[in-house]
């Protein structure tokens, strides 16, 4: 500032920066403040962690290894003036089997009615809340008089939970 005030006027080089003149002032009267003792503890931190980690768990940080005991609003106030921001990891979606996914063929095509008995069977999954829980009701229904053939009742939903009737698993 001192080399620019030679050339230029105080007024223009604070309308360039953007600086209110109380501002300017002030930083020459009481001089430029440096980190506080807690700033510094967030910033080393922070780079310590190489910013994977949010306000939260940088405050909790901060009580084991510093013993500042500080609201996370005031850490999370600190780490935006300073810009440590933590890096968000991509979220991943959860695939219940990590098997090849089977599809089987049409062999119904939509032709929900049989002449005989046993001829066509279909099934299906239905969700039953119970209290807390969800329960699995899977069903087997002979399309010729819409009987339940067979049933069986599970706490998850897994491929064994359809193929049951084949393996004589389901109640009749």
């Amino acid at each position: 500032m001192a080399k620019l005030r030679k050339k230029y006027t105080v007024t223009l080089i604070l309308e360039v920066l953007d600086i209110p003149r109380a501002t300017y002032y002030r930083w020459t009267k009481e001089g430029v403040d440096e980190h506080s003792p807690i700033e510094t503890a967030i910033i080393t931190l922070c780079e310590k962690t190489k910013y994977r980690y949010g306000h939260r768990k940088i405050k909790h940080l901060l009580h084991k290894e510093y013993g500042y005991q500080l609201n996370r609003n005031t850490v999370q106030k600190w780490m935006q003036k300073h810009n440590l921001q933590c890096r968000v990891k991509k979220k991943r979606r959860f695939k219940a089997d990590q098997g090849p996914e089977i599809i089987a063929p049409n062999l119904l095509a939509r032709s929900f009615t049989a002449t005989a008995p046993n001829e066509k069977w279909v099934t299906d999954i239905t969700y039953i809340q119970y209290g807390s829980t969800t329960m699995y009701l899977a069903t087997v229904l002979d399309l010729y008089n819409n009987e339940i053939v067979a049933y069986k009742l599970y706490d998850h939903q897994q491929t064994p939970l359809g193929n049951g009737c084949i393996k004589g698993g389901f109640r009749s």
